[in-house]
């Protein structure tokens, strides 16, 4: 029996090795996003930086010169159009966020990168955008590196759907990558990886049925 679990404690890190992401349905996560507590942008709305999931993470425009990200609700008039699909609708609650088209960023198609403060198991929320180009999103690893290939958000109406993932390696960051494209998103959610206080709590907890077992 110690063999079989000498053997499986060295296979983790070759699991974790390769990396890679796989699509899940709706969550609700360690932490949330919904944009509520922002200010619209009939306000002065609008962003090159905020702070989201109550600090564990940011969002930030790229170039941080370039207010890319615009609040709107629709309930108080204030709209964010997607083109031909017309205006875009909120998941829930009253508020949203809006990316600007690349064409206003002179540096390339990254529209903006989310950042979370350490990383995360599992990320998704609700997405729309204009069909006239694709999006897309890359999540990156605590070194910088990319966690399997680009996910390409879809869209076909101008009300945001639910597009998730969990990856088998921590997800430090996600850049959203966009060419001449307006999108929106709402309802984001995430999930973090276990503290390693934890991780050997769930490593004690399986040692002990497994004794059970041989009793």
């Amino acid at each position: 029996m110690n063999k079989i679990l000498f053997s499986a404690i060295l296979a983790v890190p070759s699991a974790f090795a390769m990396a890679q992401l796989s699509s899940v349905g709706p969550f609700t996560g360690d932490h949330s996003e919904g944009f509520e507590s922002f200010t619209n942008s009939a306000s002065a709305g609008h962003y090159q930086s905020m702070s989201i999931f109550g600090g564990f993470g940011t969002l930030d425009s790229s170039p941080l010169n370039a207010e890319h990200m615009y609040v709107f609700n629709p309930g108080l008039g204030v709209t964010w159009g997607l083109g031909p699909l017309g205006l875009a609708s909120v998941n829930s609650g009253a508020q949203a966020v809006g990316f600007e088209d690349v064409s206003a960023n002179p540096s390339g198609n990254q529209n903006g990168v989310i950042t979370f403060s350490s990383t995360v198991t599992s990320f998704g929320g609700y997405f729309a955008l204009e069909n006239s180009s694709p999006a897309v999103l890359r999540f990156l690893d605590n070194a910088g590196a990319q966690i399997g290939t680009d996910q390409l958000l879809i869209s076909g109406t101008a009300t945001p759907a639910w597009q998730g993932w969990s990856s088998t390696v921590g997800i430090k960051s996600v850049q959203v990558l966009s060419t001449d494209n307006y999108l929106v998103m709402d309802d984001l959610q995430i999930n973090t990886v276990p503290e390693p206080a934890s991780m050997a709590a769930l490593g004690l907890g399986a040692l002990a049925l497994l004794r059970r077992k041989r009793k």
